[in-house]
Formats: structure tokens, C-alpha cells, sequence
């Protein structure tokens, strides 16, 4: 676990000492999610932040986080996967610690458990899941998330949000967990506000234990998603993120036979079940998921994820239509763990995460 609380700055700390920054492995099609995360990094210390952890790579907007850090003078801390290292190559100067995790669910238990808050800047599925992730998990003290909504970029995500309180899938204190900001003075203004505060205890009535089985239904080459709570979308996600990871060079794709039927990744070896090899069909119904269709076409849209990437998930009115696509979806090949170990098209691939 990484020390908290040693910033290099010598500012006095807040209650969010140290946050962990959740952004794109690329920098986008647009230069402004780079210069905004490079202003906001320069307002780190008057945040009163001293520690930052990050994903432990150099590319895109990860390791542009890192960087800015650096500038400013407060702590980073890396934490990463082995071939995400191997692809990578040489840390950044100065970094003060990488700890290499053997899991992604790990990864993301290591990052909520050495920092206080999570601060959002760009970035295509992998992003998106640990930022569904983040505002899912419970931490006996409600950690912030704040979003950089930059042209409106995660406006798909804010309307998503506010359908879950509006249908009663999610209490109105989720938006006490994630914060939109349309400018970079309005998110270093939030920080500092949040971090002048007292932490503020999980609500005990905010806990919801969910069944997927409830809204995710398997069916033998699709999976079909009705409307449900966030952690049916953050469910889904995790599938998603599996076909980011295979583009890295150095991971080796073998069924999830030899894993116990889990998917997962351990060192350079990722092990993939039939399942979450099957595109996904969201029932949309009365605009469900309006807003996070709309979050996928903007990461799309910014260069955050590769247009071929939407071929994996379809969107359907209502249930009877997602059933028959599901039965057309049958008559297609399956995808195997062996078909995902080839990589995907060129215009995918991109071995520095």
C-alpha cells in the first residue's frame, strides 16, 4: 500500500490528501482534455492535494497525469498490471513508487484504497468502468468522484445518473458521489469545497446488494441487459474493457477453462469465459439507457475508443425486440477466446494502453 499524506509540497493536507486520477489511455481527438488536466494539475497543492496515484503508464492522458503531478510538485504513485508495465518500458522520472497489482480487480481495490477521491478526465471503457466502479463501491466514508464534463463530454453519464434517482434505481445521494464540471475552474472549485468539509459517512440505507440475475440475462450468443441499477452497467463494462486489454502487446489470451471458468488476468495471461465474449443487448425501454448510449457515441466521437468497438453492443426498444435480435445474433459465429488472442482490426490497435 502506498503511503499517504507525504506529499512533496509541504501543503498542509485536507481530507483528500490523495486522489487518484481515472483517465484515457489515449489523449483523445482533441487537444483540450490534455491542457485541462494540465491545469488542473497546477491547482493540486492548492487543492491540498499531496499524494496522486495513477494507472503506472506514460501514454495519453494517464501518464499526462503523472507528469503534471510531477510539475507541481506533489507525490505520484503508480499502480499497474505486469504487461501493462512490459508494454509501457521505462517508468517517468521521479514517480516515488510503482506496485504492479496481479488482478484488475485488485488494481482497482489498490487505487479506492489509497486515495480519498477520484478525479475523472476523459477516457473511452476502461474509464468508464472504474468510474462505475468507484461510485458502486462502499467505503465507510463517501469518497467524491468529480468529472470533467469539457463540451459536454459526460453529459451522456449525468443524464444515465439522474435516470437511475428519476426510476428509482439509485438513491438521490449518488449525487453526493459523483460530480459534473463543465470547466476546469468549476472542478479545482469543487475540490477545494469537498476538501474543506468534513468526510461524510456512508448513508447505511445507501447499500444496495444486487442480483444481476435480475437484469442480466444469458442467452447462447448474446446477452441481453434490461433497465437496473448502476451495477448492472458496471457489470457489463467489465466485459467491455476485455477487448481493450487483448490489443496490448504481450497479453496472452487463453480460455477460462484453465482458470476455473473465471475470467481474469494473472501476470501476462488473460483467461476468457464464453460469456463475456457475447455482444450485449441493452433493453432500452422508456429511455433507460439513453444517457449511457449517448456516453458511449461521445467516447467514440473523442477518439477515446475505436469505432469498430460498437459492433460488441446494440440497443433495443423493448424486450420482444431484444429477443429477436438475440435469435438473429445465434446465427452468427461465435466468438472464441482464440478469435480475441489474433487481436483486433488495425484501426484498434494500439499497444501502449
Amino acid at each position: 500500500m502506498v503511503e499517504l499524506n507525504t506529499g512533496m509540497n509541504g501543503k498542509s493536507p485536507g481530507w483528500l490528501s490523495s486522489v487518484v486520477f481515472h483517465c484515457g489511455s489515449k489523449f483523445g481527438n482533441r487537444p483540450v482534455f490534455k491542457d485541462s488536466l494540465e491545469e488542473i494539475c497546477t491547482h493540486l497543492s492548492e487543492i491540498g492535494v499531496n499524494n496522486i496515484v495513477f494507472g503506472g503508464g506514460k501514454s495519453g492522458l494517464m501518464g499526462a497525469a503523472a507528469k503534471g503531478a510531477l510539475d507541481a510538485g506533489v507525490a505520484v504513485d503508480g499502480i499497474t498490471l505486469p504487461f501493462f508495465a512490459a508494454a509501457q518500458g521505462q517508468e517517468l522520472d521521479g514517480v516515488r513508487s510503482v506496485r504492479s497489482a496481479f488482478s484488475m480487480t485488485a488494481r482497482k481495490r489498490a487505487m479506492r484504497d489509497s486515495s480519498q477521491a477520484s478525479f475523472t478526465i476523459g477516457g473511452g471503457n476502461g474509464t468508464m468502468e472504474e468510474t462505475l466502479e468507484w461510485v458502486n463501491s462502499r467505503n465507510g466514508i463517501l469518497k467524491p468522484l468529480i468529472s470533467l464534463n469539457i463540451g459536454g463530454f459526460a453529459d451522456g453519464m449525468q443524464e444515465f445518473t439522474e435516470k437511475l434517482i428519476e426510476t428509482g434505481y439509485a438513491n438521490s445521494t449518488l449525487r453526493d458521489r459523483i460530480y459534473f464540471e463543465p470547466t476546469t475552474d468549476a472542478f479545482v472549485e469543487r475540490a477545494m469545497r469537498l476538501n474543506s468539509e468534513a468526510p461524510r459517512a456512508e448513508p447505511e440505507s445507501d447499500i444496495l446488494h444486487v442480483d444481476l440475475g435480475q437484469y442480466i440475462k444469458e442467452r447462447p450468443n448474446a446477452v441481453i441487459v434490461h433497465p437496473g441499477p448502476l451495477q448492472t452497467v458496471e457489470s457489463i463494462m467489465e466485459r467491455l474493457v476485455i477487448y481493450d486489454v487483448c490489443n496490448i502487446d504481450g497479453v496472452h489470451v487463453e480460455d477460462a477453462a484453465q482458470n476455473g471458468g473465471h475470467w481474469d488476468i494473472h501476470d501476462r495471461t488473460m483467461f476468457l469465459p464464453d460469456k463475456v465474449l457475447k455482444p450485449v443487448i441493452f433493453v432500452n425501454e422508456d429511455g433507460h439507457f439513453d444517457g449511457f448510449k449517448r456516453q458511449l457515441q461521445a467516447m467514440c466521437d473523442e477518439g477515446f475508443i475505436a469505432p469498430d468497438r460498437k459492433r460488441f453492443v446494440h440497443f433495443a426498444d423493448y424486450t420482444d425486440d431484444a429477443e429477436d435480435m438475440a435469435r438473429e445474433l445465434e446465427r452468427q459465429p461465435q466468438l472464441t477466446a482464440a478469435d480475441v488472442g489474433k487481436k483486433h482490426s488495425e484501426s484498434e490497435h494500439h499497444p501502449a494502453i
